[in-house]
């Protein structure tokens, strides 16, 4: 219901929750303000929130996450203080929750008292607190210590390497992103299309204009190796009839290239194998509506000394 944000249906349905008495419960409660909070209706999903009355980690976490969706990062570090003053122990997603809101404000205050409870709940920290953690001394413009906890990172991904990269470009440190982005390479991790539009803003901000053309000349050749190899995972999947892989590597296709005929017919025909006619039939009407054009197949055939192109 809050997937599809059938807000009306919902209605009804937390009326009926609340003449029935279980609109406190916290399962319930949980729930409903999930479907205001992707709704967008973020007083209604306090006035949900309100009524739990046994609030658990995910319940205070959940709201703080609700208010920094909706553009209220002031609102979210209330929520966590108030549920650290109700003895509540936080977890990674409330950290970086925190984390995410003081980036979002630039408070570097605020962001080092949340980087204080990462230190007394290590066992809770993961890759992707410490990379809320970077992005937010990045965004408060403290570069020394974005990277000092870069360096103590036990498990880096290729956002680590990225919020670090766009950092640096950010503060005017063009040079240090280039190095950074060097050091990535060296490292093995492999870099994606925002790594790459961020190590271009880096060399336009630094006015390496030769660096950005021989990157820009990297950049378009891993995004088409990239894609070659996701089209043929939807080949192995559709093979091997594994429709929900088949569909996140098309998803990952489309990011790199939403105009490829080559991923939405091969998941059309994915879905088809299955007998789901309707995807099938929205993935084909999808095509047609914004004139996708699939390349016709063809073969050529030596005749004597001549070849021909034989069209299918």
């Amino acid at each position: 219901m809050a997937e599809l944000s059938n807000l009306e249906m919902g209605l009804q349905v937390h009326a009926f929750l609340v003449k029935s008495g279980h609109g406190s419960e916290r399962c319930v409660g949980n729930a409903l303000v999930d479907m205001y909070l992707k709704t967008q209706r973020l007083i209604d999903g306090f006035r949900a929130f309100d009524e739990i009355s046994m609030k658990d980690v995910c319940s205070w976490t959940q709201m703080a996450a609700g208010c920094l969706n909706c553009g209220q990062p002031i609102d979210a570090l209330k929520v966590i203080d108030e549920m650290r003053r109700a003895g509540v122990k936080p977890n990674k997603f409330t950290l970086a929750t925190g984390l995410n809101a003081c980036a979002n404000l630039a408070s570097l205050e605020e962001g080092q008292k949340i980087q204080g409870l990462t230190i007394k709940l290590r066992d809770q920290v993961d890759v992707c607190v410490d990379n809320a953690l970077l992005d937010m001394y990045a965004k408060c413009g403290c570069m020394d210590a974005a990277l000092k906890v870069f360096r103590s990172m036990s498990e880096r991904s290729v956002v680590s390497w990225t919020t670090m990269i766009m950092g640096y470009a950010q503060n005017g440190l063009s040079e240090e992103a280039l190095e950074m982005f060097e050091e990535m390479r060296l490292e093995g991790e492999e870099p994606n299309y925002i790594t790459f539009i961020c190590v271009l803003y880096a060399c336009s901000q630094g006015g390496y204009m030769d660096k950005g053309l021989k990157y820009f000349s990297s950049m378009r050749m891993t995004m088409v190796l990239a894609l070659e190899k996701i089209i043929m995972l939807v080949c192995a999947c559709r093979l091997h009839g594994d429709v929900e892989t088949a569909k996140y590597a098309a998803e990952n296709a489309f990011a790199i290239d939403e105009n490829d005929p080559s991923t939405y017919v091969l998941l059309s025909n994915t879905f088809a194998d299955f007998e789901n006619w309707n995807k099938a039939g929205t993935l084909r009407q999808w095509i047609e509506n914004r004139d996708i054009k699939k390349m016709p197949g063809s073969s050529w055939l030596q005749i004597n000394k001549d070849r021909s192109n034989i069209g299918s």
